[in-house]
């Protein structure tokens, strides 16, 4: 327990594994470096809603607003590692190709991102080289880590540590935040451990800015990290793009909430996916190969929008249909995505997943104004090469909390249909079996 005025010592308790760039070293945990930056921005926001103006808190000879303090992390303990890299080198080393499954293996299968492309001249010391660049593992403390924060000014580090549990509740760290990567908790503050309720910090917080909080709940709570992930990865899917098992099991096939959310809507419109298979896929792409009795219901009308972008977007996909006998002569066609305007590149999560020792949480974040109406060019790598416009959605034709309420109400809805021909309920593939005990409640 500190008993210095200008000091704070607390206590972080990791519930989800962390993606570090920095796995390999000694010592490799949560970074001061990352924390602070983001601090300050969530106290900035924090004063600007309470008309708070203290220019004696800043850095003056920070080139950037900062605040004046230090943060320090210290872990106690050796973390659990995932071995991805190290599995990847040796298997370069003994000439053999790279898997995608020993490629991650050990990691939440939300993270994917485990990739590299060697070249025909490549030499060994060239892949390895490759693969400590791209390649990320886990990293677990199953102690508490200290985190110690030292500020000149006391009330300044008051302010500090009253939005301290809200703040990291509220942030994850390392790579694939959004999908509940890298989830803290304060344990202890200054010795003291925590008695803040935290379905009551995540509703007061939420509601000052108007937007929706849930918690993911199940028959029983989370048993640890990664069956945290697990679940996560399970209910966004079913939110965004769906599931298909259909190739191990004819029924499994659910069509993402986003796909559907228009069909029913006063001004139907259809979705990107749609877009995609009608107007830029051709020949052994175009939709219903294999799948002749699901996935075929549509909008009334001809129009098209880009809803999927709303929840999120990378540059580019690898179009893959699954199923028995298909015809694979001209291989996976690329789907790029790129904004006429070019102030928008990709496209985060408006959804963050936060993970607590018995509490998963769907926080949503405030999307963009400048992402509503905005024009998409959809290419295929298909050759010769196709293209085709398609926008987002203007604000008037999507309410994000709206669409966030009507998801829960479908997915906790066990029973009908998700644009196949099964509910949840009576799902089969052992990888979806887990929907079947889940609920979202809102707070």
């Amino acid at each position: 327990m500190s008993k210095c005025k200008w000091k704070c010592d607390l206590e972080l308790e990791q519930h989800t594994p962390m993606l570090h760039f920095q796995h390999d070293e000694d010592g490799a945990c949560l970074r001061g470096s990352e924390v602070k930056p983001r601090l300050d921005r969530f106290l900035f926001d924090q004063m600007e809603n309470e008309n708070l103006s203290k220019d004696e808190w800043l850095i003056k000879s920070s080139p950037r607003p900062a605040l004046n303090y230090k943060v320090r992390i210290e872990a106690k303990d050796v973390p659990e590692k995932t071995t991805t890299t190290e599995t990847a080198i040796a298997t370069v080393e003994k000439g053999d190709p790279l898997s995608s499954q020993e490629n991650h293996k050990g990691i939440c299968g939300s993270y994917f991102a485990n990739m590299v492309k060697p070249e025909k001249n490549d030499t060994i010391e060239d892949k390895k080289r490759k693969i400590r660049a791209a390649f990320k593992d886990t990293v677990f403390y199953k102690k508490e880590m200290t985190l110690t924060i030292v500020c000149l000014n006391t009330e300044l580090l008051d302010y500090i540590k009253q939005h301290l549990e809200v703040f990291f509740l509220t942030h994850n760290f390392g790579t694939r935040q959004s999908k509940g990567f890298g989830s803290f908790t304060l344990a202890k503050i200054d010795g003291e451990a925590s008695k803040s309720d935290f379905e009551t910090l995540a509703r007061v917080y939420y509601n000052n800015i108007k937007l929706p909080v849930f918690v993911l709940q199940g028959d029983n709570k989370h048993k640890d990290g990664n069956e945290a992930l697990k679940w996560i990865r399970l209910v966004y899917g079913f939110m965004k793009s769906g599931w298909n098992y259909t190739y191990k099991s004819p029924d499994d096939y659910f069509k993402g909430f986003a796909l559907r959310y228009y069909y029913t809507t006063t001004t139907p419109y259809n979705n990107d996916k749609s877009f995609v298979k009608h107007k830029i896929l051709t020949g052994e792409y175009r939709h219903g190969i294999g799948l002749s009795h699901i996935g075929k219901e549509r909008a009334a009308g001809n129009d098209y929008r880009f809803i999927r972008a709303m929840l999120g977007i990378s540059d580019r996909v690898i179009w893959e249909k699954k199923g028995k006998n298909l015809n694979w002569s001209n291989g996976k066609p690329t789907i790029t995505y790129e904004c006429d305007d070019d102030d928008i590149g990709r496209v985060p999560s408006p959804i963050l997943f936060s993970v607590t020792a018995d509490k998963i949480f769907l926080l949503p974040q405030t999307i963009p104004d400048a992402l509503f109406g905005k024009q998409f060019t959809i290419t295929s790598t298909q050759k010769p090469p196709h293209r085709g416009q398609i926008r987002t959605p203007t604000k008037q034709e999507f309410d994000f909390p709206a669409f966030l309420r009507e998801f829960a109400k479908d997915f906790n809805d066990k029973s009908s249909p998700k644009g196949g021909t099964i509910g949840i309920e009576k799902v089969k593939n052992k990888e979806l079996k887990d929907a079947k005990q889940l609920t979202l409640r809102e707070l």
